[in-house]
C-alpha cells in the first residue's frame, strides 16, 4: 500500500511536470541518539537486552550526512530524472551487528539471529532493501563515507562518555 501510493506520485510527477527531480533513498543512519539502527541497538546492550536481527534480507545503510551532501550536490548540478541515493553496502542486519559490535570491541552483545518471517510483518517485505546508485555516483562522483568511519564516530561521540 505504501509502496504503490509512492509509485502514483512519482507517476503523476513524471506525466505533469517537466522539470522534476526525484530522490529515492535507502536505509538512513545517523549518528546522534535518534540515529536508526546504530543508536537503537546500543541502546538495547546498554540496557542488557537482546538484539533481534534479520538474517535473511539484505539492505543498504546510508549515512543521513551523506544523503544531505547527496542532495545539495543534484541541487548545484541542477540536475533532472530520478536518483537513487544509496551506499549500496548491502548486508543483513545481523551481519552489520556483527559487525559493528566486534569494530567496537563489544563481545558479550546478546544478538539473535531471526529469520524475517520470525517478526510477522503485515507488509509483505522485500528480501533486498537496496537501490542502485551507480547513476548518482557516475554523474557526481560521489564517495560514501565507509562504514567503519561512521563506527568510529559513534565510538568516540555517544558509546564513550
Amino acid at each position: 500500500e505504501y509502496g504503490q501510493q509512492k509509485k502514483e506520485v512519482e507517476d503523476f510527477i513524471i506525466e505533469n511536470i517537466k522539470e522534476y527531480l526525484i530522490i529515492r533513498l535507502g536505509k538512513v543512519f545517523g549518528l546522534n541518539e535518534n540515529g536508526g539502527i546504530f543508536m537503537e541497538w546500543l541502546d538495547k546492550y546498554k540496557k542488557n537486552e537482546e538484539i533481534l536481527c534479520i538474517d535473511d534480507e539484505e539492505l543498504s545503510l546510508t549515512y543521513a550526512e551523506d544523503i544531505a551532501k547527496g542532495i545539495e550536490i543534484l541541487m548545484e548540478k541542477n540536475k533532472r530524472g530520478i536518483y537513487h541515493i544509496d551506499s549500496m553496502m548491502r548486508r543483513s542486519r545481523y551481519e552489520f551487528a556483527m559487525d559493528f559490535f566486534s569494530y567496537l570491541e563489544i563481545k558479550d552483545a546478546k544478538i539473535k539471529k531471526c529469520p524475517l518471517k520470525y517478526f510477522n510483518f503485515i507488509d509483505e517485505r522485500a528480501k533486498n532493501q537496496f537501490l542502485d546508485s551507480s547513476k548518482f555516483i557516475r554523474e557526481t562522483n560521489f564517495e560514501f563515507t565507509p562504514i567503519e568511519e561512521c563506527y568510529d564516530k559513534i565510538k568516540k561521540n555517544l558509546f564513550i562518555n
